[in-house]
């Protein structure tokens, strides 16, 4: 960081508000040990006139320490601008476990949203899955604005009828 400290000028005025994060992986930091790493590094990124602002930065820069590794000299360190945030809470949002039903080939939604990325679903998009069962594919495609279509064979599975385990008729 002190080599590249002049890249982190660019954000040192009155309208680029910031915030740095101290992020462990794989340990817990104490207070006092992520206040000895903020006063080390923060001086570093020169950040003087640019107002902090924690709730809502236009800028987040992070300090990630290592400790995934068994040995303590093999830990590495990385810093960085925030670019963009991850879809992390769609996992907890389509949890199988909470869907209404579900059958014996629903599609994990972590996958089904990683088939969803790679179709490019999004909106004035139509998206036809002829073996929808239980609609796995369709939910993630329409999350992201598609407009779905699925057709499915087995009338128990396409009405939602009782459970799929022991064929209980509508």
């Amino acid at each position: 960081m002190r080599k590249n400290s002049k890249v982190f000028e660019v954000y040192n005025n009155e309208v680029e508000t910031w915030k740095f994060q101290i992020r462990p992986q794989g340990k817990r930091l104490n207070s006092d040990t992520i206040t000895k790493l903020r006063e080390r590094f923060t001086p570093l990124l020169k950040n003087d006139d640019a107002p902090v602002s924690l709730k809502n930065p236009k800028h987040e820069f992070s300090l990630i320490e290592d400790f995934l590794t068994i040995l303590a000299e093999n830990r590495k360190i990385y810093f960085g601008r925030k670019i963009g945030d991850g879809q992390y809470l769609l996992k907890s949002r389509y949890n199988l476990k909470d869907q209404k039903y579900i059958g014996n080939s629903t599609m994990d939604p972590k996958l089904a949203f990683i088939q969803a990325n790679l179709i490019h679903a999004q909106p004035n998009s139509i998206i036809l899955d002829p073996f929808s069962g239980t609609g796995g594919l369709l939910i993630p495609a329409a999350h992201f604005g598609s407009t779905v279509i699925g057709t499915e064979i087995n009338y128990m599975v396409a009405r939602g009828c009782g459970d799929p385990q022991k064929h209980t008729l509508c």
